[in-house]
């Protein structure tokens, strides 16, 4: 391992001051990822700012309804916020998912989003890897790529973000925040990352010397019926090999058991999406070599069921399967699985 200069920073003016007087310098909070790249030589810092023991480590209620998570909250301690599991549980989930417990105890928010690739490529320095060294090629393009991207790829690197809480707070239009010697600045967690291209190097869009403060949730109802899927080679701890966060509504007529009437007796509380629920969504057309663009019946989106199928070719996937016909909506996995013991 390199030689490096350590200073813990008192303050973040003090931190902002040390990562400035030196371009290779490194912040350091739980260390779950950086230490093992100085390890390897991936990473060869001159200097580590320990930013630790920043007032940076709680998580608390804004004024418009969010929240704000700082930046050297861990990753336990945030999946166990009541307020985060409350009303996202898409974050707790993937929070969850990623990595043991012993490293959530230590990783941070701020670490989290910006820990690197575990392409092996780009931690084998006897490799040559276009992230670790820009122009000399990427052999996971024909080598062992799997895990690695299907879309957003380029010819010069096909590397994924590992982050699991990174893919819950895209959905939930998460912004970070950070500080530098210039000022304070904000960048929505969608565009925090930067397309890989031909510079698959340059990871974020953060400014040179910038130090990550936190995370701004914002206050979305839809959030609160938010889910995490993941899949990857063993449920212990691993990798994805894809993964999605969303989050939705959905209608169900539900009555009081014991008078018979309508828990919502109007629409009064009844919360109807707007845009301003709604994400920005990027549509990746799939081409179909026997679908006909005239054709009145063909592909169709998510919208009334009157008018599109998914929700009847979803129930009759299930009836296929269990033999169990439902004929009521949503199609819940807990009304799956009562109805598929009663069978």
């Amino acid at each position: 391992m390199r030689e490096f200069d350590y200073r813990r920073a008192p303050d973040v003016s003090g931190a902002l001051a040390l990562l400035d007087d030196d371009a290779d310098a490194r912040c350091l909070a739980g260390g779950t990822n950086l230490v093992d790249l100085m390890k390897s030589g991936v990473e060869r810092p001159a200097r580590l700012v320990d930013v630790r023991e920043l007032p940076l480590d709680r998580v608390e209620s804004t004024p418009d309804g969010g929240l704000r998570v700082g930046a050297t909250v861990t990753n336990s301690d945030l999946a166990a916020h009541p307020d985060v599991r409350d009303r996202y549980p898409v974050l707790a989930q993937a929070v969850l998912a990623g990595a043991s417990g012993q490293l959530r105890n230590m990783a941070t928010v701020g670490g989290n989003l910006l820990q690197r690739t575990r392409c092996a490529y780009f931690t084998d320095t006897t490799k040559p890897c276009n992230k670790r060294l820009p122009g000399s090629g990427c052999p996971a393009r024909d080598g062992e790529h799997r895990n690695h991207a299907i879309l957003g790829a380029s010819e010069s690197c096909v590397a994924v973000h590992p982050s699991d809480m990174a893919v819950a707070l895209t959905a939930l239009d998460a912004v970070v925040h950070y500080e530098t010697a210039d000022g304070a600045g904000t960048l929505p967690v969608g565009a925090f990352y930067l397309p890989v291209g031909d510079t698959p190097h340059r990871e974020t869009a953060l400014p040179a010397g910038a130090l990550v403060t936190g995370v701004w949730l914002p206050p979305v109802p839809v959030a609160a019926r938010s889910r995490y899927r993941k899949v990857r080679d063993r449920a212990s701890y691993a990798f994805a090999t894809g993964s999605v966060a969303a989050a939705a509504l959905h209608e169900e007529a539900v009555r009081d058991p014991a008078f018979g009437g309508p828990v919502g007796a109007d629409l009064a509380h009844y919360h109807v999406a707007t845009h301003a629920d709604i994400p920005e969504i990027e549509a990746h057309w799939v081409p179909d070599s026997e679908s006909d663009p005239d054709d009145p019946l063909d592909i169709r989106g998510i919208g009334e069921v009157g008018i599109v199928g998914a929700a009847a070719a979803i129930a009759n996937a299930v009836w296929h399967a269990t033999g169990v016909r439902h004929r009521s909506l949503p199609l819940r996995p807990d009304r799956v699985l009562t109805a598929g013991h009663r069978a």
